[in-house]
Parts: C-alpha cells; structure tokens; sequence
C-alpha cells in the first residue's frame, strides 16, 4: 500500500476487482471451472489470485463476503453449485466422536488422579524412611550408638541389607 491509497480506498478497489470478477464470470459462463472438487462452493485461493488481493479479504470485506454468498447461492440455484445439505449421518458421526473424546478425558482424568494418589504415598512413604534413616543417623552419632554400628556392620558382614 502506497502513501495515497487509504484503507478505504483498497477495500473500495477490492470491490471493484471483486464485481469486475463476477461479470466477467458471467460473460463466460465458466462459473464451474471455479468450483472446489466437491462442488459445494467456490475456490477462494484461486478467486483472491485472479482478483489481486488475499484471501482474507474474502472474509474480512463484508461487502465482498455478501456478494460471494450472493454469488454462490445464485449458482447452487442454477444447480451449477451442489445445495448445501447437512447430513445427518455427518452430525451423528461428530456428537459421537465428541462423546467418544469426553469419555477419553474422563478416563485420562481418573488416570492422572490415580497417579496423583501414588505420588502423594509414595512422598509419604519417602517421608517416612527419611524420618526412620535420620532417627539411625542420630543414635550412630551419640555414644550409647556405638552398639548400634557394630550391629550395622556385622549384618552387612555378613551380607544383610540394613
């Protein structure tokens, strides 16, 4: 955009491009070359090239995204566009995928409480044996602990774990 084009200027000129677009379509007559695979609606990318602006401007000018519902209707009426047909078995499929994926969420939740759990004993369970080894420590650092090493060295002489 140069200094002298305003905004409003460029969506003015989009418009223009856009419309001059259309009749030229019309003048043709080759509106299904324009078509996606599905024949349910227009190719935008191509559309926004042919006319020299972004795509984004298919959906953010509210003029142009007027015209091109416009446009497509009047072709699903000529039959050159498929109508527009919510199937049924289409909305089946997603309300139960989405259930499937609540499920899952659910599961995965059970799962991630159940690990919080082992966690939290398994910190207890820590917790404790670092009491029961500083409490040994403690005894083996006084004097009347001296027995209490002995007693530790001979089972680990004679292999057992302390």
């Amino acid at each position: 955009m140069t200094l002298n084009e305003s905004p409003r200027w460029r969506a003015q000129a989009n418009i223009a491009a856009f419309e001059s677009f259309v009749r030229e379509r019309d003048d043709l007559d080759d509106w299904a070359e324009w078509a996606n695979v599905a024949q349910t609606q227009l190719r935008r990318l191509d559309i926004a090239v042919r006319c020299g602006f972004g795509r984004g401007v298919l959906r953010q000018n509210p003029a142009i995204r007027e015209r091109l519902c416009e446009v497509e209707d009047d072709l699903r009426r000529k039959g050159i566009l498929s109508p527009l047909v919510i199937d049924q078995a289409i909305i089946v499929a997603r309300n139960e995928a989405i259930r499937h994926r609540d499920d899952e969420i659910a599961l995965l939740a059970l799962r991630f409480t159940k690990i919080l759990t082992d966690i939290t004993n398994a910190r207890g369970l820590i917790e404790e044996k670092a009491r029961d080894y500083t409490m040994r420590l403690e005894r083996i650092r006084t004097p009347e602990g001296l027995p209490d090493i002995l007693s530790v060295l001979t089972r680990l002489e004679e292999g057992d774990k302390c």
